[in-house]
């Protein structure tokens, strides 16, 4: 839930502002991309300095009313995707050598 929160917060972002140039996002903006009770001031803290940590955006300084940051990284869902894809491909393969494991414990049980 966290990461969907966090990538629709990047979306956004990345719509309302240039890449790598700073510009002033005012918070109330932010907060009303979410449902009114989904979020609040904290959440948002907590995911743009989650973000920050993360390397997708910089936060140059933040007022009562606004924040001023920049895109850096643009490749959140992207990098997400293959972490989704590559779990896939290993939980595939265990399935794949279990079945071929129990295959041929049953050929030889019958022989």
């Amino acid at each position: 839930m966290k990461i969907k929160k966090e990538s629709k917060l990047l979306s956004f972002l990345q719509e309302q502002c240039e890449f790598g140039k700073f510009q002033i996002v005012e918070k109330q903006d932010l907060l009303g991309i979410f449902d009114k009770n989904l979020i609040d001031e904290n959440d948002l803290e907590n995911m743009l300095s989650s973000l920050e940590r993360q390397g997708y955006l910089k936060v140059k300084y933040e007022d009562e009313n606004v924040y001023c940051l920049s895109i850096t990284r643009k490749d959140f869902e992207e990098k997400r995707e293959q972490k989704t894809s590559l779990s896939l491909f290993y939980f595939l393969t265990f399935v794949a050598s279990f079945l071929g494991g129990m295959i041929g414990a049953v050929i030889v049980s019958l022989l």
